[in-house]
């Protein structure tokens, strides 16, 4: 089951789709030119976030096919390499995905339950304390 942590804001004009942060990454086995194991540590509809092993670059651009599970339906689908670095010590890239229709409507039916329930989280909050103190000054 993937399980999120938050809602990702940064780069709001890279990304054209909303990107969840997940508590626990996932596995997914990248196919190319060579088998990958990585996790992926965050997912909206169109691309991934991934956490590569060490000995691992990709090249910008480069196709792949990658193969992971979203709860217990597993999502196969070409992917292009569309950003990579490393930051504080870990090997990242982006991946845009190009899943099928079906995957794609999945892959957006889970975005948005998982952003409501974000959302559920946030309201049980109640107003933060900030709030108050910026009313009636």
């Amino acid at each position: 089951m993937l399980d999120v942590e938050d809602v990702e804001t940064d780069y709001p004009a890279r990304r054209k789709d909303v990107r969840v942060r997940l508590i626990s990454p996932i596995s997914l086995r990248l196919e190319g030119r060579r088998k990958i194991k990585c996790q992926v540590v965050d997912v909206s509809a169109t691309g991934l976030g991934l956490v590569l092993p060490d000995n691992v670059r990709l090249s910008l651009g480069e196709n792949l096919s990658c193969l992971w599970m979203l709860d217990s339906m597993e999502i196969k689908c070409p992917t292009i390499v569309r950003w990579n670095s490393e930051y504080a010590g870990k090997n990242k890239a982006g991946l845009e995905i190009k899943p099928a229709k079906k995957d794609r409507d999945a892959i957006r039916k889970y975005m948005l339950a998982q952003q409501r329930l974000i959302i559920r989280r946030l309201h049980k909050l109640g107003r933060p304390l900030w709030a108050f103190s910026q009313s009636g000054q």
